[in-house]
């Protein structure tokens, strides 16, 4: 019994941090993809009036650097844009959580199993 709750501690000990650290990631990833405001006019950028706002006309994801024309096209601000967050490392954080404290489960179920064929 003593090896089974130690075992299965030490995963959990380890698969925290993993989870803590897939919180980060995702709030960073938020706010990285948070809605920009428009352009002031004269070209100002609202987040910093110092500065002018750089667009950048947008074809299915890919920068168009001559004029065409087309519905497809869109303007968007270059920089952080805005849209949907990129959640893939917060992801992969809790499926390592995940492996490691499952593997941990795994390990114990083993040594219980062969603790108790070997006893018994």
């Amino acid at each position: 019994m003593l090896q089974r709750s130690w075992i299965r501690r030490f995963g959990l000990a380890l698969s925290v941090p993993c989870v803590l650290l897939a919180f980060a990631l995702a709030g960073h990833a938020v706010w990285e993809a948070r809605p920009l405001p428009a352009c002031l006019p004269g070209g100002l950028d609202p987040l910093h009036p110092a500065q002018k706002c750089r667009r950048v006309t947008m074809m299915g994801g890919v920068p168009v650097t001559g004029a065409v024309g087309g519905s497809s096209l869109k303007l968007v601000e270059q920089g952080s844009v805005s849209g949907m967050p990129d959640l893939r490392p917060a992801g992969l954080a809790v499926v390592l959580a995940l492996v490691i404290y499952l593997t941990s489960w795994g390990i114990d179920w083993l040594l219980r199993r062969r603790f108790r064929l070997t006893t018994g």
